[in-house]
């Protein structure tokens, strides 16, 4: 769950350590939502802290600039997905609107309440997502049976781009 666990007053905090490049985009993976979930309602973890590493690269050299968050405070900058069931860090708007002095940091129930919101409106489009993909194979086989002949030629292969 955590790459490393810090120590404090005899409670152990998993550390997630990520590292990127300034300006890189994306959605990094941070944890399985479930884990952080189930180990807070066992009462495992109160907090689940990323340290952020990234490096600024320049023809002036680089540059490193590190953050140390729980990120159970920051959950607006997080999604889910929950097909593999990875939440992860809205990159972009984090560090667009980062400022550590302006921390909400919230009691243990706040944060499992937020995580919960999360998994559901994961759960939610997930259902969603699958039910449309489902209608849109039913159609393609409905058009496939419908179809007269079936016979590969090299139109059919065109868009498989192999020459």
């Amino acid at each position: 769950m955590g790459d490393l666990w810090l120590q404090d007053s005899g409670i152990y905090h998993p550390v997630n350590v990520k590292t990127g490049i300034v300006g890189a985009e994306g959605q990094p993976n941070l944890v399985s939502l479930k884990k952080v979930f189930s180990a807070i309602m066992a009462r495992q973890i109160d907090s689940y802290y990323l340290l952020i590493v990234k490096m600024d690269i320049s023809a002036k050299g680089i540059a490193p600039s590190v953050c140390l968050i729980d990120m159970l405070d920051w959950l607006d900058y997080v999604t889910f997905d929950s097909g593999p069931g990875q939440m992860m860090l809205r990159a972009v708007k984090f560090f667009a609107e980062f400022d550590p002095t302006k921390v909400k940091t919230l009691d243990i129930k706040s944060k499992a309440q937020r995580l919960m919101e999360l998994y559901e409106d994961g759960e939610r489009r997930l259902k969603e997502n699958r039910e449309r993909d489902l209608q849109h194979y039913r159609h393609e086989f409905r058009d496939f049976l419908a179809g007269k002949n079936f016979r590969v030629t090299p139109e059919t292969q065109r868009s498989l781009i192999l020459q």
